[in-house]
């Protein structure tokens, strides 16, 4: 499976300053939900959710489809979890910005960082690319 953006699967780095990252077992791995979040995300990204089945994102990650369903219950589910991480993506990067300035001086710097945080993670760019072009079919 490829690297998805800073932060995803074995890129070893965590997230921005003030960040905890992606969640990680004690040993500094992905969680088994986290990594299934970002293999969904990739294979979403690259072919849509309609195209993806649940078996292929278990096949993805090593884990089976069992585990998915203990931590997203359907297909649906795990779509919804892929979505939050899209916009945890969102949320943490403005997180990162101070309101200090004029209004206009938070909103560029707002920009910025939203910005970075798709630059350093195309997956995320092309998963809200294919929602808007395939609505139905993610």
């Amino acid at each position: 499976m490829g690297e998805v953006g800073s932060d995803g699967p074995g890129s070893g780095g965590g997230a921005e300053a003030g960040d905890s990252g992606p969640p990680r077992s004690a040993d500094g791995d992905l969680t088994a939900r986290a990594r299934i979040r970002y293999a969904a995300l990739e294979l979403y990204s690259d072919h849509g959710e309609d195209r993806v089945s649940m078996r292929r994102v278990a096949a993805e990650v090593g884990v089976t489809i069992g585990l998915i369903q203990h931590h997203f219950g359907t297909k649906e589910g795990l779509r919804r979890a892929v979505d939050d991480l899209v916009v945890e993506h969102v949320v943490d990067a403005l997180a990162t910005v101070e309101h200090t300035g004029s209004p206009a001086e938070v909103v560029a710097a707002r920009d910025a960082a939203v910005r970075d945080m798709l630059e350093r993670n195309p997956m995320v760019v092309k998963y809200i690319n294919r929602a808007l072009i395939e609505p139905d079919g993610r």
